[in-house]
């Protein structure tokens, strides 16, 4: 039994050898090929390797920045938009909308009007902003005029203070001027008259938040431009005020492509600097002009000739709004001889050929 045993154990053995032995010369032929065609076995010494295999890479997760574990991404940007938004307005609010900065407009009522006339009328003041002393510019518009002076904020306490040459106010901001529904509140204190004893009661008037009247900007529907015209020509110029002072003052007169002429009045001695504001247009060398606000015409007759505008006005009205122009000759800003005098020329004047006409839709 036991030799029938070892007998069928050596028949195993001997199979198994031969079998390996039939293997090896298979496997060593397939590396050969392999080899001849360019393969590099990369994996010899991993047994029980097949040729059936996938390898995948997995990468490391990343991180999530560590508040987008807790929120969505999209609505966080959206929250820091608001915040922004909302930092934005904050500021406004405490640096911009309690500011006297901006333009505001009081209205005046015409206790005399008739029935064909117009019961109130509008007066714009412009703010701009102030320097860090608290000084700023002011211009007032008011019938197609603009006056400009200076004023000054100042605080006392919690009172806010308002300086505008001699008179001196209290105000205050209410509403939102980033919503454009802001009122400001000027308070004029009760005073005495240390001359008279006459006594003035507290007054308060409200102005509204608005736009500026743009007046460079109300030309006539049809107009027509002379292009020697176009520029800005100043002379020097004087007028009686109130009938006997004499006040001299330099005039330059600002003509624009857009049918809109503005004639400005300065002296810096007087601290005077208006102007008014005129809708043009012109044909056979003469020049039409109206007030911005107003639909009355006046005529002039005009010649331009080596640098100079000289206009034959007769109408004598005045300077604060009596003489629009006067027999007197202009010069191209900044070539005004030291005196001016009145002249006469026998330019040939401007024809109708010499025109350009436009309207508002040109613009």
């Amino acid at each position: 039994m036991e030799n029938n045993n070892r007998k069928d154990t050596n028949v195993n053995e001997d199979l198994v050898q031969q079998e390996n032995e039939n293997l090896i010369p298979e496997t060593e032929n397939e590396t050969e090929e392999q080899e001849a065609q360019g393969y590099v076995a990369q994996f010899d010494d991993i047994e029980g390797l097949t040729d059936d295999y996938t390898v995948t890479v997995t990468e490391p997760e990343k991180k999530k920045f560590f508040i987008f574990r807790y929120i969505n991404p999209s609505i966080f940007v959206a929250i820091c938009v608001f915040l922004a938004a909302l930092l934005a307005f904050g500021a406004y609010y405490i640096f911009g909308a309690k500011t006297i900065t901006g333009t505001w407009i009081y209205t005046i009522e015409n206790q005399t009007a008739s029935p064909d006339e117009v019961d109130s009328v509008e007066q714009y003041y412009v703010f701009e902003s102030a320097d860090s002393n608290g000084s700023g510019k002011l211009y007032t518009y008011y019938d197609g005029a603009e006056q400009s002076s200076d004023y000054t904020v100042t605080s006392d306490g919690d009172k806010k203070i308002l300086k505008l040459g001699n008179s001196e106010f209290t105000y205050e901001i209410e509403g939102i001027k980033l919503f454009g529904n802001a009122t400001l509140k000027l308070t004029m204190p009760g005073q005495t008259d240390p001359t008279t004893g006459q006594t003035t009661e507290e007054h308060t008037i409200e102005l509204v938040q608005g736009k500026s009247p743009d007046y460079e900007d109300q030309s006539m529907d049809n107009y027509n431009t002379d292009d020697k015209l176009i520029g800005t020509w100043e002379a020097d110029r004087s007028s009686l005020y109130y009938g006997y002072y004499l006040v001299e003052y330099t005039e330059k007169i600002t003509i624009m492509d857009s049918g809109v002429l503005k004639i400005s009045y300065e002296n810096e001695e007087l601290g005077l600097s208006n102007a008014v504001y005129y809708a043009y247009t012109v044909k056979n060398g003469k020049l039409t002009i109206q007030r911005v606000t107003s639909d009355d015409k006046d005529t002039v007759e005009y010649t331009v000739k080596d640098g100079k505008l000289t206009f034959v006005d007769k109408t004598a009205n005045s300077m604060f709004y009596d003489q629009v122009f006067g027999d007197v000759t202009y010069y191209t800003e900044g070539n005004k001889p030291k005196e001016t005098q009145t002249e006469t020329t026998n330019a040939k004047e401007t024809t109708a050929e010499d025109t350009t006409k436009n309207t508002k839709a040109d613009k």
